[in-house]
């Protein structure tokens, strides 16, 4: 995934600019894939947002990584199609986001603090598809826990077994009230760690949003354990679950438990993932838009064949089937449904 690129002084300008600048460690991928979708152009909610019989662009990230002494610097470049009207006309721009951006000092051999945009670390898959064992991603992972945020954070390397993470951002956005420059703030703790083939992980985010009127009190978990066994076997197991308390109302809470089997053949990377989802009526229903409506239990299958075409390159064959308690999909006809699916075809070319 990664290379290291050794940029050359005399190739700078003039020897009076000149600069050498080597050991920066580039990583990147881009994602394309086609969809046919069972409630034609109305994306499933949860589901990547993947419309019926369309190509689609869905995203590219570089990663840059460079150690100097006792820093450490990391950005995540992100480039992604917008959609946005003009006049009444509908179109699609791709643009490019610094989604994160951490600098680290390094204090004691065991004790790392930075400064920066941070990724949250709860969670089981990662922002670098190419490492997930599916194509699209759980619903918890687009709906329960945020994703970047401005602050500050300290890692500390307790033993070669645990690795402890404390976080202080301005507020997570939780779908309230929209971004997170606020002087509220959100505190989170985690603690990781792996012996031989077992990882697990275990974190708790605190936070407070406010606007002019009201303020929401939002809690969230992460649990996870993935285990490696016989060899071409990984199972994981995740909880995760939000709160969301705006004392005017009834407390919003929503969990989500998955298990994701997977096995490799050769070039073949089997996954077979269940979700099940308690609270779906909750995910966004603070801002009069459930994103599930009325349907409070969701359950969703995903079946995945990740094809290693090149040691650069992925193809996905995936089938996702989302089933409701009530009718919680929305068709490109107006009517709502119990049942969506959607088969994805989709290649991630990476380095």
């Amino acid at each position: 995934m990664k290379k290291k690129l050794l940029l050359l002084a005399g190739l700078i300008f003039s020897n009076a600019y000149a600069y050498e600048l080597e050991g920066l460690n580039v990583g990147g991928e881009a994602a394309f894939d086609y969809n046919l979708v069972s409630t034609g152009d109305e994306a499933i909610p949860g589901a990547g947002g993947g419309k019926d019989n369309q190509y689609r662009f869905n995203y590219a990230q570089l990663l840059l990584k460079k150690d100097v002494e006792k820093l450490s610097f990391f950005s995540r470049l992100f480039y992604l199609p917008t959609t946005y009207d003009t006049n009444g006309n509908q179109n699609t721009a791709n643009l490019g986001v610094l989604y994160q951006l951490e600098v680290f000092y390094k204090v004691s051999p065991k004790l790392d603090v930075g400064f920066g945009r941070f990724l949250t670390t709860m969670g089981y898959e990662s922002p670098f598809r190419t490492n997930n064992l599916t194509y699209n991603y759980t619903i918890s992972r687009q709906t329960l826990y945020p994703g970047y945020a401005d602050g500050l954070r300290a890692r500390y390397f307790a033993h070669k077994y645990l690795t402890v993470n404390l976080s202080s951002y301005n507020r997570f956005a939780n779908s309230s009230f929209g971004d997170d420059n606020s002087t509220s703030k959100a505190t989170e703790v985690s603690l990781t760690g792996t012996i031989q083939d077992f990882t697990w992980f275990a974190g708790y985010i605190t936070s407070r949003d406010t606007n002019a009127t009201e303020k929401v009190d939002n809690t969230g978990a992460s649990v996870w354990l993935s285990y490696k066994f016989w060899q071409d076997f990984t199972f994981v197991a995740t909880f995760e679950n939000r709160t969301s308390d705006t004392k005017n109302s009834a407390l919003l809470y929503t969990q989500s438990l998955s298990g994701t089997l997977a096995y490799t053949l050769g070039i073949h990377n089997f996954a077979a993932r269940y979700e099940h989802v308690t609270g779906a009526d909750n995910i966004n229903a603070i801002n009069g838009a459930a994103d599930f409506k009325t349907a409070n239990r969701v359950n969703s299958i995903t079946l995945t064949d990740k094809i290693a075409i090149d040691k650069n390159l992925n193809l996905y064959l995936e089938y996702r089937g989302n089933h409701a308690d009530d009718k919680a999909f929305l068709k490109d006809t107006g009517s709502t449904v119990r049942d969506a699916s959607m088969f994805t075809i989709g290649a991630i070319a990476h380095f």
